[in-house]
């Protein structure tokens, strides 16, 4: 997490990639919203003189087009997540073997839109078939919702069924870990693509048994990294509605209950936040896999390059320190001669 803030601060840059990201997805948004309005206008209209606003009926094909749109939007969208992880992952990548942590004299070039200009050009196929598994995997469980609000529409009195209760909220539990599941394999998938110029099957099957190999370290950076974004989320919604609060009562005397505005304020700030912070998680992730392979290249021979950052050149002098241990310990002991 030191080396994700060193990174960070160096590459201030990075901090307008979400922002970026928004405001593409906003004409998608729309575009999607006008096209469903559209669909649903081609049923047809039942009226009712005891209702205000007159109903739609409608046909299989429209319905069909609506559940097409409806994972388009989910498959774009998730693409551009993609493309915003591999942006932040291939950066740190760059920064981290082009010597800017660590106090080499030589220090390479890298830029976060060259980073995103590789991604776009040479892996644009590795995101699409990552972001197009993750909308699979959500239009099962929208699908799955779907369905047990037609049956308990259609049969009311199974829903206090204890039976239907227990297989619901285990269907909805398996679903949720696969979702996270896919989430969190792709995350991994597009560091080792950034990592090693592969496709996405190669980079998923890297991650996963470099994560094998690192259990320990890959969870202690998952909990940390949790445990500081849910601290940092506290602390951004706690300031921001205890500000609202104080500049309402100072600056707007006559409204008497500002805690309707400190409210939105809250929600709004929560999101905020956690789309900067994931900065920090997705970064400290990269990094620890750069981190990964740089002791493994050093321990082979294959690297004699002095890249590591400063924040984490201690642990691989421990590494190294612990290697050598090792490999004396394993050196067969002459027998001594009395």
């Amino acid at each position: 997490m030191e080396a994700s803030s060193e990174f960070i601060t160096e590459n201030k840059k990075i901090v307008l990639l979400p922002v970026v990201m928004y405001i593409l997805c906003l004409p998608v948004i729309g575009w999607w919203t006008t096209a469903t309005v559209f669909i649903y206008g081609m049923g047809t209209a039942k009226y009712d003189e005891f209702n205000f606003v007159a109903s739609i009926e409608n046909t299989s094909q429209s319905d069909y087009m609506m559940l097409y749109m409806l994972f388009g939007l989910i498959w774009i969208i998730a693409f551009l997540i993609a493309v915003q992880i591999f942006t932040t992952s291939c950066t740190t990548c760059l920064w981290y073997f082009t010597g800017h942590g660590s106090d080499a004299d030589v220090k390479g070039t890298y830029s976060v839109w060259m980073a995103m200009k590789w991604g776009i050009r040479y892996h644009l196929g590795s995101l699409a078939f990552g972001s197009f598994i993750v909308a699979v995997v959500t239009m099962l469980r929208l699908m799955f919702e779907y369905f047990i609000y037609q049956f308990e529409k259609a049969n009311p009195a199974n829903k206090e069924n204890a039976l239907y209760k227990a297989a619901k909220c285990c269907i909805r539990c398996y679903l949720k870990c696969l979702d996270s599941c896919v989430k969190y394999i792709n995350k991994n998938a597009y560091i080792q693509i950034a990592l090693h110029n592969s496709n996405f099957c190669t980079g998923a099957k890297e991650s996963f048994f470099l994560n094998l190999r690192n259990g320990g370290r890959f969870s202690a950076v998952a909990m940390i990294g949790t445990i500081l974004t849910v601290i940092g989320r506290g602390v951004i919604v706690a300031t921001n509605t205890f500000l609202t609060i104080v500049i309402t009562d100072a600056m707007v005397p006559e409204v008497k209950q500002p805690y309707l505005a400190a409210a939105i304020i809250a929600f709004f700030s929560y999101m905020v936040a956690g789309v900067f912070l994931s900065l920090f998680k997705d970064s400290a992730l990269t990094i620890l896999h750069c981190f990964c392979l740089d002791e493994e290249l050093k321990k082979d021979g294959r690297s004699t390059c002095n890249f590591t950052p400063s924040s984490l050149q201690s642990f691989l002098d421990v590494a190294d320190a612990e290697a050598k241990h090792k490999d004396e310990d394993n050196k067969p002991k002459a027998n001594s001669v009395e």
